[in-house]
């Protein structure tokens, strides 16, 4: 709480006054950056034509990285998430939002480019959204800590993702 009362520039009263605590923080904060994510990355995935899956993660990751402080602040409220009860619920609601939208992303994208029935586009969808979230986990678990992490390469290679 010291480091977000010295971030925010506001008192401890004025956070304290706002939120009942730091998970309560954190869920705020966390469904803010979410919602706006939503909106932006919806209607990409909305689009026609529908952009390809790799192309579809570069803008999610890019406006991710846009609307987080620093790389490493997701993974402090990971690192947290596993041993603060309060706060696992919050963590484990996001990343299932996250991996709803691009299970629907996927959904529209077999439907339309691959030509399945809904049906079997969403059972394949559902399979591979767990993938692309760990492939987004993965991007911004390695620009927080490897210190020479290429965000442009990492984004080049998502070519090679073919679901």
């Amino acid at each position: 709480m010291a480091d977000i009362i010295a971030e925010s520039g506001l008192s401890a009263g004025a956070i304290y006054g706002n939120f009942k605590n730091k998970d309560d923080l954190i869920d705020v904060s966390v469904h803010g950056v979410l919602n706006r994510l939503l909106l932006r990355i919806d209607a990409l995935s909305s689009s026609n034509p529908i952009p390809e899956p790799h192309e579809f993660l570069t803008a999610f990751l890019r406006n991710i990285r846009q609307d987080i402080v620093t790389d490493g602040l997701l993974l402090q409220v990971w690192a947290e998430a596993v041993t603060d009860p309060d706060l696992r619920p919050i963590v484990a609601e996001t990343l299932t939002e996250i991996k709803t939208l691009f299970a629907n992303y996927l959904t529209r994208w077999y439907t339309q480019t691959r030509g399945l029935p809904p049906t079997e586009a969403s059972e394949r969808a559902g399979k591979h959204s767990a993938v692309l979230l760990g492939t987004c986990q993965g991007f911004l678990v390695q620009s927080a800590i490897v210190t020479d992490f290429n965000a442009e390469e990492y984004l080049s290679g998502l070519s090679m993702i073919a679901p």
